[in-house]
């Protein structure tokens, strides 16, 4: 007997476990899956049964339950192929589809409207402005960004919805979401320099580099603000850096955050990332230190920051992160999500050349020709460039191609 109740007891801690992992990676494959008709849903919470047999999926929307479920189940073997690939286990639990009850009850109307609805001022706002554009949003702390898109979607009431870069669900600031057309124009949002405002924890190393993860090591050995600001001039311009063990690059087909979650660590090769401009001053407390980076795309800051504090002799990590600017994009151009507004695909795209061309050029451009460089004459050398006709609409972005000539990196469609 006492045997069985320890196995039981085992049984009951490897489901708590597997719940929340099997929830982590449902909404990750959801945030994944192309169809619109997905826009309101959230996955709430996932029970597994003691035997690891069945899981049920409790999911959130303003869609009616059969409706809901119907939707989701279409997806079924995607969700049970990701969860048989990223939570190894050996078999994959059936799943149940259910509307969360905790959600649909009366008391907490109030609370789905406030996520999902946009105030009457917010929808006659959209109505009137284009459907196709960004969104500068201020994420929020705990957030991911498929819960920002989920919100937006119900705020713009569009479920063509992306985002441009992930933040990770502690860090806040400057997302950029895409709607419509622009969907197809984020990577060049992505590509944009990023400026990032951390705090330095020294003396303390961590799991995840952040304040999420657990602590690994401490030292006594506390530099001081010239010792930091010294170490750190030999991370301005290129350098190399070594991702953190939880993060979504690949190796080999598999993101790093999946093996650390088998307690595995493995060897990541050093990727070459660019720092603009670096400065370190003193913080709120002792040992504690702000940092200010504007930085190329793919820089880790948890890295960064890790990576200055061994070259002072000391161990650090981010106590807390926030993304101060995409581009020209910054935090004061950014909202919450309830009071973000549509701006067109121009502004959004204001960091790179404008190139305005004439209707017989145009004609061109609409079925993605290649053309002379001269035919365009840009006065940047180096693409993209954003290319509009004379009411200022976005055309296309073309990139530099054969010696001389461009070519299309994206047409978009256009409205008659």
């Amino acid at each position: 007997m006492p045997k069985r109740r320890t196995n039981q007891k085992r049984d009951y801690q490897r489901s708590d476990r597997l719940n929340e992992l099997l929830r982590e990676v449902l909404a990750q494959e959801l945030d994944r899956i192309s169809d619109i008709e997905l826009g309101l849903v959230s996955i709430t919470s996932v029970q597994v049964d003691n035997e690891l047999t069945k899981a049920k999926v409790y999911l959130s929307s303003l869609d009616e339950e059969e409706q809901l479920v119907h939707k989701v189940s279409r997806h079924k073997g995607k969700f049970r192929k990701a969860i048989g690939d990223q939570a190894r286990i050996r078999r994959v639990p059936e799943l149940e589809f259910i509307l969360d009850p905790s959600i649909s009850a009366s008391t907490r109307i109030d609370e789905i409207l406030a996520i999902y609805m946009p105030p009457k001022s917010l929808i006659i706002m959209t109505q009137t402005t284009t459907k196709h554009g960004f969104a500068i949003v201020d994420k929020e702390t705990g957030w991911t960004s498929h819960d920002v898109v989920a919100k937006a979607r119900g705020t713009f009431k569009t479920k063509k919805i992306g985002h441009s870069g992930t933040l990770d669900p502690p860090a806040t600031g400057v997302l950029i979401l895409g709607l419509g057309k622009a969907t197809r124009l984020l990577r060049f949002i992505t590509d944009l320099p990023k400026e990032y405002e951390a705090t330095m924890v020294i003396g303390t190393e961590t799991s995840t580099l952040d304040a999420e993860g657990e602590i690994l090591r401490k030292t006594n050995k506390k530099p001081s603000l010239q010792e930091l600001q010294a170490a750190s001039k030999d991370f301005v311009g290129a350098i190399k850096q070594i991702p953190p063990m939880v993060s979504a690059v690949k190796v080999q087909g598999k993101r790093l955050y999946e093996i650390a979650r088998e307690g595995k660590e493995i060897t990541r090769e050093p990727r070459t990332v660019e720092i603009h401009e670096l400065s370190i001053s003193d913080g709120p407390r002792n040992n504690v230190f702000t940092l200010k980076v504007k930085c190329g795309s793919g820089t880790y800051i948890r890295s960064l920051v890790s990576d200055i504090a061994q070259q002072a002799g000391s161990l650090g990590h981010v106590g807390s992160l926030r993304r101060t600017a995409i581009g020209s994009h910054n935090e004061i151009d950014a909202s919450q999500i309830e009071k973000a507004v549509i701006i067109e695909l121009t502004e959004g795209l204001k960091d790179y050349e404008m190139i305005q061309v004439n209707d017989t050029m145009k004609e061109r451009i609409k079925v993605g020709a290649v053309v002379k460089t001269e035919e365009l004459s840009p006065v940047k050398p180096q693409g993209p460039w954003a290319i509009v006709d004379s009411g200022q609409n976005l055309l296309a972005m073309y990139e530099n191609f054969k010696t001389g000539t461009l070519k299309p990196a994206v047409v978009l469609p256009q409205e008659n």
